[in-house]
């Protein structure tokens, strides 16, 4: 049975006005993005909730299965463009805020007695109004705080997975080095566990993460110049050559002329910023430039798709998914390992990044639906057993079970099954694994660093 937010809410024993403000307010910013300008159909893009329907552990559960521990890796929620889309463009206005202080004390000194707050200054940026190139909004915030509700349901309340009230040392967050990635943990983490009450003390929560240029949580040429490689085949590729000229480069001229511009910029990065200034414009229902059909629209969306799509099977899902994202995989299925083996406490962990890793995630297991993935959009992979100690992996995508290539059991993944899926694509020895081929090692190793244009 699927509920609403607000039966979730309705039936947790420690329900509040201030949750039930959270879910209402939440509904009200979402529902700014329903509407799309001239009538075009909603964008899934925008991710609005209810983004996946209510997880559903009750079956495991009256079979004798147990919940040992959780992975969900997940994108940040809706963001402003990363670059500037246009003339005359609409002004954004933000009211999230990164409220911060500096702590030289390791043990971590909990005297909060002054915080400092950043304030970007209205009119001196990228895009027009008081907000930071690709920050998260207040509906991208409240997108991971509906998250957090979701997995409180399924691995607090249903799956007895964790405590009702936060244990940090069960908890594992790691984030790429993004302000809108950070903050959508927050917001997740707000929505599992309501913030204290004023005088119940500060609560601590560490988040991991590492330099941009050495990130794997995506793939990312900087990191593993393997990917770089296989990408730069991809464009010579007879293949993707025959799409430029037949697909790509018309779609190009069209759009100048409907933006009335000239870019000179490589083709799959025009249509990398196009993509991000309409779908930016549209979840939030701002018109884009009278010009822009839907058809324009839909033929950016599927090129878009297209390019990043073929990349993460070139030049197979395999090959491909280990470059790509195979080190974050290899982190994942050893947090198994030691869950199989009582060697950790985490029963939860999270992973908050892009829409970058979303999907070569899901190509690389071999379930990707080659849509698009959404604002806050989330993949959970749970680990389960049965009273023998049989352990079994299973894979949700917004909430709705996945079978993986491979899983003689069904959705509910044998080890062993899990186990031959996962061992190709593990990145064991980036400096060996990700090196150029003799033939490539000439190549210039940052042409095509990691943007997060995409992300």
């Amino acid at each position: 049975k699927r509920r609403t937010l607000q039966q979730i809410f309705a039936e947790a024993p420690t329900a509040t006005m201030y949750r039930w403000a959270i879910i209402l307010c939440a509904a009200a910013l979402i529902a700014v993005a329903t509407a799309s300008p001239f009538q075009w159909p909603p964008s899934s893009y925008c991710g609005r909730p209810p983004i996946y329907s209510s997880y559903r552990p009750d079956d495991a559960l009256e079979a004798g299965l147990s919940l040992v521990q959780v992975q969900a890796i997940f994108r940040h929620g809706d963001r402003l463009p990363i670059g500037h889309c246009w003339a005359g463009d609409n002004d954004w206005q933000c009211s999230l805020r990164h409220e911060e202080r500096m702590n030289a004390d390791a043990l971590g000194n909990k005297n909060v007695a002054r915080m400092h707050r950043k304030n970007y200054i209205n009119g001196k940026n990228i895009n027009p109004g008081n907000c930071a190139s690709g920050a998260l909004t207040n509906i991208g915030f409240h997108q991971h705080i509906a998250n957090g509700l979701y997995l409180r349901e399924a691995y607090v309340t249903n799956g007895k997975l964790l405590p009702p009230n936060l244990d940090p040392s069960k908890i594992h967050v790691r984030s790429t080095d993004y302000p809108r990635t950070f903050a959508s943990v927050e917001g997740l983490l707000q929505g599992m566990y309501p913030l204290p009450s004023p005088g119940q003390g500060v609560q601590f929560i560490n988040i991991s993460t590492v330099d941009g240029q050495l990130e794997y949580l995506y793939p990312s040429s900087t990191f593993c110049p393997k990917v770089g490689e296989y990408k730069d085949q991809f464009i010579a590729s007879s293949e993707y050559q025959s799409h430029l000229s037949s697909v790509t480069v018309p779609l190009i001229k069209d759009l100048e002329t409907a933006l009335n511009t000239k870019f000179s910029a490589k083709p799959n990065d025009v249509i990398n910023n196009i993509f991000d200034c309409f779908q930016a414009h549209l979840c939030h229902n701002f018109s884009l430039p009278a010009s822009v059909s839907y058809d324009l629209y839909q033929r950016v969306v599927a090129e878009q798709t297209y390019f990043y799509g073929a990349t993460y099977y070139y030049p197979d899902r395999v090959s491909a998914g280990k470059v790509g994202v195979g080190l974050l995989l290899a982190e994942v299925n050893d947090f198994f390992v030691q869950a199989r083996t009582n060697k950790t406490q985490i029963k939860l962990s999270l992973w908050s990044a892009h829409d970058t890793t979303v999907m070569p995630v899901l190509a690389a297991l071999g379930v990707w639906d080659h849509v698009w993935a959404p604002y806050a959009s989330i993949i959970t992979l749970e680990l389960w057993k049965n009273p023998q100690d049989t352990f079994y992996v299973r894979l949700l995508y917004q909430g709705e079970p996945l079978k993986m290539p491979g899983c003689s059991d069904g959705v509910f993944c044998s080890w062993s099954d899990f186990q031959a899926l996962m061992e190709p694509l593990l990145l064991s020895n980036p400096s060996q694994e990700c090196a150029l081929s003799k033939k490539a090692s000439g190549r210039d190793r940052c042409r095509d660093c990691a943007n997060p244009m995409d992300e």
